[in-house]
């Protein structure tokens, strides 16, 4: 933005937008206080629980503000004063690569969490569900993800000697439909936390 502002300015001048979505950060913020002050309708679209700086900058601007979790209206309502009738919910949505597959018959039962290995997604409780089943080999539980957690899930399964639990590491977006369609049911877990709490994964609404 700062190298290209004057190209920018011009851009906006030629294409006068009658509405401008933000999504977060800071070039977001410096394109929305541009555009506001030619009474542009703007609208931010928060997808955390925990408003971002850019947005905190801009959030008394908009005329609109999008929040990806019905939970996250009283909190930012309580928190941040910001009134009810300024916020919306809008699900995130899922690409349209995700389409019903057919699926070749088997013998097992599959559950399967795919996303981030973190801290606040608690997939470790996975693994240890996963050590309660393992006298049934036909019940499997798979891991499809990478993140900070990921060496200490492996570490436990190691320790425990755990079989029934499968680590597929990070997968490009392409290769997800397979492992939905192979799967029984999908997995979602939190860290047992009152802010966590209020958040609601991205999976789940796509």
């Amino acid at each position: 933005y700062l190298k290209n502002k004057k190209g920018i300015k011009k851009k906006l001048n030629e294409i006068k937008p009658d509405l401008v979505i933000g999504m977060g950060g800071y070039i977001s913020a410096m394109l929305i206080k541009k555009v506001k002050k030619e009474n542009t309708k703007i609208i931010i679209h928060e997808q955390n629980a925990f408003m971002g700086l850019a947005n905190k900058m801009i959030r008394k601007k908009a005329d609109k503000i999008l929040v990806s979790s019905q939970q996250f209206e009283k909190y930012f309502e309580d928190t941040m004063g910001i009134s009810k009738d300024k916020l919306d919910y809008l699900p995130q949505y899922a690409e349209d690569l995700f389409k019903p597959m057919k699926v070749e018959e088997k013998h097992t039962i599959d559950f399967t969490f795919a996303g981030n290995v973190g801290v606040f997604q608690n997939v470790e409780i996975i693994v240890k569900t996963a050590e309660r089943f393992q006298e049934n080999p036909d019940i499997r539980f798979h891991i499809v993800g990478d993140g900070i957690s990921l060496d200490k899930c492996k570490k436990l399964a190691k320790e425990r000697n755990i079989q029934n639990v499968i680590f597929h590491g990070r997968k490009p977006v392409e290769e997800m439909p397979q492992y939905y369609a192979m799967s029984d049911a999908m997995l979602v877990t939190l860290k047992k936390d009152p802010f966590i709490s209020l958040t609601l994964p991205g999976k789940v609404q796509s």
